[in-house]
C-alpha cells in the first residue's frame, strides 16, 4: 500500500491564506481520497521557536529528534511519529547554500527517520512503518518543509513563502 499526504502551503506574500492538500492513495486496492482546505491565517499557527504547524485538519510538531504529524480528510486520516537518527545533513556542511550567488539561503535534512503510524482509508486503518527524509529550507530561496515517507517522495510538507522560522 502507498500512502501519501501531499501539500501544505502557504501562498505567496501578502495573501492571507493558506491552503492544504491531502492525498491518501493506496496503489494496491486503486483506491483514494482527496481533500482540498483553504484557511485565512488566523487559523493557522506557526511556531516560531521549533516545528508547530497547525490547521484545523493537520498538526505537525516536533524538534531535531521525533515529530508527530496528524492529517485528517474527508474520508481519510494519517498519524505518524518520525525520530531521527541522528544529527542533520547541514547544506555545505554548515547549512548554508552557496547557490546562484544569492546571499542567505539555508538547508538541512534529517535523512533517515525511523517512521510507523497509521494511515486510514474510511475506517479501514494500515499499520504503516519506514523511513522518512525531512528538508528544511529558508532564506532567499522559498521556504519549505518536505517529508518523504519511503523510497518514494510520498508525504511532503510545503511551505515556500516565509513565515516559518528554522526547527530547532
Amino acid at each position: 500500500m502507498a500512502q501519501r499526504v501531499f501539500l501544505v502551503q502557504h501562498l505567496a506574500a501578502g495573501t492571507d491564506i493558506a491552503q492544504l492538500d491531502v492525498v491518501v492513495a493506496n496503489a494496491s486496492t486503486g483506491t483514494s481520497r482527496a481533500t482540498e482546505h483553504i484557511h485565512f491565517l488566523d487559523q493557522v499557527e506557526i511556531g516560531t521557536d521549533r516545528l508547530h504547524i497547525s490547521t484545523p485538519e493537520l498538526t505537525w510538531t516536533g524538534d531535531r529528534n521525533v515529530y508527530t504529524l496528524s492529517v485528517k480528510g474527508e474520508g481519510a486520516r494519517i498519524d505518524l511519529i518520525a525520530t531521527a537518527s541522528g544529527p542533520p545533513l547541514l547544506a555545505n556542511g554548515q547549512g548554508q547554500m552557496l547557490f546562484l550567488g544569492l546571499d542567505e539561503p539555508y538547508e538541512f535534512a534529517f535523512p533517515a527517520m525511523r517512521t510507523s503510524g497509521t494511515v486510514a482509508l474510511g475506517s479501514q486503518p494500515y499499520e504503516v512503518t519506514g523511513i522518512s527524509w525531512s528538508d528544511r529550507q529558508w532564506g532567499s530561496l522559498p521556504d519549505f518543509f518536505a517529508d518523504s515517507l519511503g523510497q518514494s517522495p510520498e508525504a511532503v510538507l510545503s511551505s515556500p513563502h516565509p513565515p516559518v522560522s528554522p526547527m530547532n
